[in-house]
């Protein structure tokens, strides 16, 4: 096992990462609880909502999401044309 998977194990085993299902390709897929991720891994965390909002703004530009903000200043993303906030 090298330091990747091991790190994914550590992520699973914490609850960090929950398994999801298998791509077409046979590679896991999982979902992340950014709860627990912020606490056991806060450096991947970070990261990993970075990546989330830089593809979020990238599709912005493109016009396939719309973005506008709630009552508490929180960013709330919407695909172009659907009345319903996506959740993060």
């Amino acid at each position: 096992m090298d330091e990747t998977d091991e790190y994914i194990s550590y992520l699973v085993e914490n609850g960090g990462l929950i398994f999801n299902g298998m791509g077409e390709d046979g590679e896991a897929i999982y979902r992340h609880d950014m709860d627990i991720l912020e606490q056991i891994a806060p450096e991947y965390a970070a990261e990993y909502r970075r990546d989330i909002e830089d593809a979020l703004i990238s599709l912005y530009q493109k016009g396939l999401v719309e973005i506008g903000f709630n009552e508490k200043g929180e960013a709330v993303y919407k695909l172009a044309g659907v009345d319903e906030d996506l959740q993060l």
